[in-house]
């Protein structure tokens, strides 16, 4: 089952937090207390069976590695799933969850908590394919 990558790698890119150089990242006109991060999720892994996706892979921004990241779908449908996960960063981790529909080139998911300086963390998370192997990712934390 080919499951969409722009759903499930933008998940991927909640890794970055954290690594991102502060010039990169920017007050985002929603609210003054949230931040937004930008970045490019890679695939590295992945494997799929009847019911479930896994997949990890890197984070970057140009040639610059700023974490890693793992989630896991499971398929509701023929079409669709929820999937959760994790990135990855030096000072922490962010948790995030989202649906996906295999039709769709992109997703949007909520940002669930996280460890270090990302505890407790809420936001969302939002991607868009690129290749079969990258998703342009954004997170924005309140």
């Amino acid at each position: 089952m080919n499951v969409r990558r722009s759903l499930i790698i933008g998940a991927v890119g909640a890794t970055a937090l954290g690594l991102i150089p502060a010039s990169v990242a920017f007050a985002s006109t929603q609210s003054p207390s949230a931040t937004t991060f930008k970045f490019t999720a890679t695939k590295t892994a992945s494997k799929t069976t009847t019911t479930e996706y896994v997949e990890t892979g890197t984070d970057t921004q140009g040639k610059t590695l700023l974490g890693w990241y793992t989630f896991s779908c499971q398929f509701t449908s023929s079409t669709a799933a929820h999937c959760g996960g994790a990135g990855s960063a030096l000072n922490g981790m962010i948790y995030f969850t989202y649906p996906i529909s295999t039709t769709s080139t992109t997703f949007s998911g909520r940002v669930t908590g996280g460890t270090g300086a990302y505890s407790g963390a809420t936001g969302t998370i939002t991607g868009k394919s690129i290749s079969s192997t990258k998703e342009a990712i954004t997170v924005v934390i309140r």
